[in-house]
């Protein structure tokens, strides 16, 4: 069962927003129904821009003409997407990690989680492969030695 947790707040232009990176929104504090789409903002990659337009509280979503007509519009500059939510990004690294290297999936309870990854990590301390603390010293006949003083 995954916890909720609190979403961190951005203000765009004059309003607060819960930056959700799992649905790729950013959501109204005090409107949940009002929501922009990451697809409505720009990734400049040092820094995320959307055309804000104060009157919906929400991305422009009009024409270039339309655009043109308009002084409301605010283009507001914000943090890159990776930084909007550092929290959400380690979760996702840490549950990426379990799947790949301990085969532990989402749907997996926190116990069960900590339980399989302290059993196998007990595994490998307690049985080691030799291959674990072997070093390879035998060069194969073709290699060539260096000589010192020519460098590699």
């Amino acid at each position: 069962m995954e916890e909720s947790r609190i979403l961190p707040i951005l203000r765009i232009h004059d309003t607060d927003f819960h930056v959700d990176l799992e649905k790729l929104e950013f959501r109204q504090v005090d409107n949940d129904k009002n929501t922009i789409s990451f697809y409505d903002v720009h990734d400049s990659g040092d820094h995320t821009e959307v055309m804000y337009d104060p009157k919906t509280k929400n991305a422009f979503k009009g024409s270039w003409g339309e655009m043109s007509q308009r002084e409301d519009l605010v283009l507001v500059k914000m943090p890159p997407a990776i930084e909007l939510d550092t929290q959400y990004i380690a979760d996702q690294l840490v549950k990426n990690l379990r799947e790949k290297y301990f085969g532990i999936r989402q749907t997996d309870d926190e116990d069960k989680v900590r339980g399989d990854v302290n059993q196998k990590t007990d595994q490998v301390s307690q049985n080691p492969t030799p291959e674990a603390f072997s070093r390879n010293d035998a060069k194969s006949p073709n290699e060539q030695k260096r000589k010192a003083g020519r460098g590699i």
